[in-house]
């Protein structure tokens, strides 16, 4: 047997209304996207400021780690782009990782195997929630 249920249509601000009420999904703030941006971008900019905050070149960087909610492309691998925006070495693997709401345990937990194996010494871990861009914008 199969089945499904469709929930009823409801307006963005109508669902960021009602999980206001919800002491532990409460939504005080929604970040729309800007136009020109990509999740790429998202991820680029958090990576050069985290990078600069260390004190770590992005040459030093053995293996990136990315996750975008909503990616730039569907089938292009998300690390590869944000690898290139951030200019990392050549040799440096970059990869998405996808394990929906757990991708940051998974991250944390592939580059703590990784640098433990002494397969690097830097691990650059990005994600990014580009979500915004799955509403409709008059909403």
């Amino acid at each position: 047997m199969t089945g499904n249920v469709m929930m009823e249509r409801m307006s963005w601000p109508e669902f960021r209304d009602a999980l206001k009420s919800d002491p532990f999904q409460g939504i005080s703030t929604v970040h729309i996207i800007d136009k020109d941006d990509n999740a790429s971008d998202l991820e680029a900019r958090a990576a050069k400021a985290a990078l600069a905050t260390a004190g770590v070149a992005p040459t030093d960087v053995d293996l990136l780690l990315s996750h975008p909610m909503v990616p730039d492309y569907i089938c292009v691998n998300s690390g590869s782009i944000v690898h290139e925006k951030v200019g990392l070495r050549r040799d440096a693997p970059a990869f998405a990782v996808d394990g929906v709401c757990t991708s940051y345990i998974v991250q944390l937990d592939l580059a703590r195997k990784t640098i433990a194996a002494g397969d690097a010494k830097r691990v650059l871990v990005t994600q990014s929630s580009a979500c915004s861009r799955l509403m409709p914008e008059a909403e």
